[in-house]
């Protein structure tokens, strides 16, 4: 028999659930020999006779393949919500895959078209606030006072757990400058996380007026001689 070592893939790195529901997420994984499966709460091995986990259990499943390992909180608290880890271990070594499993929103997916700023964040409970955040490329951090609050609209959610959205940066930043742009947003539960990682933004100066008239002028000039040697 041929070894193998071990290898484990989440359904995603997280996982919106609902307060006092079931929550059920998994991994999935392989290895030769058969690799022993372990989960992990905030880093720690979850004891499953622990009066903490009572009602968290385990469950496996062999498919064409590979093998998957399912974990259910029961009616999940938000003491439950955090980091859950699957580690998947045999001789010749360990991998693992971590998600984050909360009620409250998750971090945004950002994207920029030009000046337009979309995002994507996943929550059941509904979407209080946006909170934009922006610091000039050369600050450490992102202050208070340079952060502004985002309405919600309605048509943000369409009855599941993504909620979109998107604003024209010109309404909030200053032209000919470049910053990194952050976002999080917050549900009844709480403020969720920021995104992973900032979105890098420089909203260019319009063309100035003269400049424009400038252009205007010399291409007429230029039409005018053009016609002028055509007739001599």
């Amino acid at each position: 028999m041929i070894s193998e070592k071990p290898w484990v893939k989440n359904e995603d790195t997280f996982i919106p659930v609902r307060k006092n529901q079931n929550a059920s997420f998994w991994c999935t994984y392989d290895g030769t020999p058969v690799p022993q499966v372990e989960w992990l709460f905030n880093g720690y091995k979850i004891n499953f006779n622990d009066e903490k986990f009572k009602k968290t259990s385990e469950t496996a499943q062999r498919l064409n393949g590979y093998s998957k390992s399912t974990l259910t909180v029961g009616e999940i608290t938000e003491e439950a919500f955090g980091d859950y880890a699957c580690r998947i271990s045999n001789k010749l070594g360990s991998v693992i895959a971590v998600v984050h499993v909360s009620g409250r929103p998750g971090p945004p997916q950002l994207s920029l078209d030009d000046s337009e700023l979309s995002w994507t964040v996943r929550a059941f409970d509904k979407i209080l606030e946006y909170q934009l955040c922006h610091r000039l490329e050369n600050a450490d951090h992102f202050l208070p006072e340079n952060c502004n609050s985002v309405r919600v609209k309605k048509s943000d959610n369409n009855g599941d757990d993504k909620w979109t959205h998107t604003i024209d940066l010109q309404s909030y930043l200053e032209q000919g400058q470049k910053y990194h742009v952050q976002l999080k947003a917050r549900n009844a539960l709480g403020w969720g996380s920021m995104a992973k990682d900032a979105i890098n933004v420089e909203l260019r100066r319009p063309e100035k007026e003269e400049t424009k008239s400038t252009t205007i002028i010399s291409c007429i000039s230029s039409v005018l001689v053009a016609l002028l040697v055509a007739l001599l």
